[in-house]
């Protein structure tokens, strides 16, 4: 991909990453107003870990999270003026460890969700 749609995505992730916050905030800090008493409760937890809206803000939430994390970690490695092949050795090694989280972090949550 090139620059610009690099860019543009980790604006992207940013901000549904704030969207997303703001909804965590109000679902664990703020449930008293939506008749949730112990939002940290196992079975508080597993009820709404089992809620198909849930899972697509569960896996959206990740992906933006590890694409913004990963994407502006390497642009400040990127800033070390590292040698043309180093950045594509970074660059590569990122891609697969954002790959790997992704991948553990879905199968999680869809176990979570099957169960």
């Amino acid at each position: 991909m090139n620059s610009v749609r690099c860019w543009f995505l980790f604006l992207l992730a940013g901000l549904i990453l704030f969207f997303i916050m703001a909804a965590h905030m109000a679902t664990f800090h703020l449930s008293h107003f939506f008749g949730i008493h112990e939002p940290l409760s196992y079975d508080s937890v597993m009820a709404r870990s089992q809620q198909a809206l849930f899972l697509i803000f569960y896996l959206i939430g990740l992906s933006a999270a590890v694409y913004h994390g990963l994407y502006g970690f390497r642009r400040i490695l990127m800033e070390l003026s590292l040698g043309r092949s180093l950045e594509k050795l970074v660059t590569a090694g990122l891609c697969v460890a954002g790959s790997v989280m992704v991948l553990v972090g879905m199968a999680a949550t869809v176990m979570a969700f099957l169960q």
